[in-house]
């Protein structure tokens, strides 16, 4: 099933901003990861970030899946 452009573009967006909070070479490689076929958690573990950025990063997914929870479908079952 093919995603949303709105979804697509929520996605796009909360990468950009995380990529913000890294340092160059953590962002070159979650790009590597990512595109190896790597989930955007597992890419994430393998950075090595401080506690700061985990903060600053949670902060981005928890907004990013509230936003994501407020626009489901009600019935989302098939």
């Amino acid at each position: 099933m093919a995603q949303s452009p709105d979804r697509a573009q929520r996605r796009e967006a909360m990468r950009k901003q995380i990529e913000a909070i890294l340092t160059p070479e953590q962002s070159q490689q979650l790009q590597a990861k990512l595109q190896q076929g790597s989930k955007m958690r597992e890419a994430m573990a393998s950075l090595n970030l401080t506690a700061d950025q985990k903060a600053k990063i949670r902060d981005i997914m928890k907004s990013y899946r509230s936003q994501r929870s407020e626009q489901a479908p009600a019935s989302s079952s098939q």
